[in-house]
């Protein structure tokens, strides 16, 4: 186990199981016990990987990088300073709720080139603003491709 602390009040521990059947069963039986007098919230989280195989609808190698349980208080300049380091960034979203216009604790991250992407997926579980961050390959080669799809989406479950 390597305890992570995450700034403020909670500290992020992760094991690895060789088994994913002792993973589900430590997941079902420890979710919801108190550990020094703390609560804990125990989930299963599968390592980002990408192959060099991996390719978008139309053929091409994935450069956008999907990142969730991202702080609400968490501003562009921070994922730039995170994964800037990674590749260039093209482009980079923090998409807010269209009502309250409060963050949804997710951003887009599109590279100029798919290796950008691979070095960035390295970046999952990291702890940023206090908050234990997944990292994942979106299937679309573009933020705007990936806009398109949610748009499409939408259009679809309103008929």
């Amino acid at each position: 186990m390597k305890p992570k602390k995450t700034g403020g009040k909670s500290t992020a521990a992760f094991v690895e199981y060789s088994n994913p059947d002792e993973a589900c069963l430590a997941e079902k039986e420890a979710n919801g016990l108190f550990l020094h007098g703390s609560k804990l919230r125990v989930s299963r989280v599968v390592r980002a990987k990408i192959k060099k195989s991996l390719k978008t609808a139309d053929g091409h190698r994935p450069r956008v990088l999907f990142v969730k349980n991202l702080a609400f208080n968490v501003t562009e300049a921070d994922l730039r300073s995170v994964f800037g380091r990674c590749g260039t960034i093209e482009q980079l979203e923090i998409p807010h709720h269209r009502d309250s216009k409060r963050p949804k604790g997710i951003a887009l991250i599109q590279f100029a080139e798919p290796e950008g992407l691979e070095k960035a997926l390295e970046k999952d579980r990291l702890a940023i603003k206090g908050r234990v961050i997944l990292c994942s390959a979106s299937e679309h080669e573009t933020i705007s491709a990936y806009k398109d799809s949610q748009n499409a989406a939408a259009d679809h479950s309103d008929k």
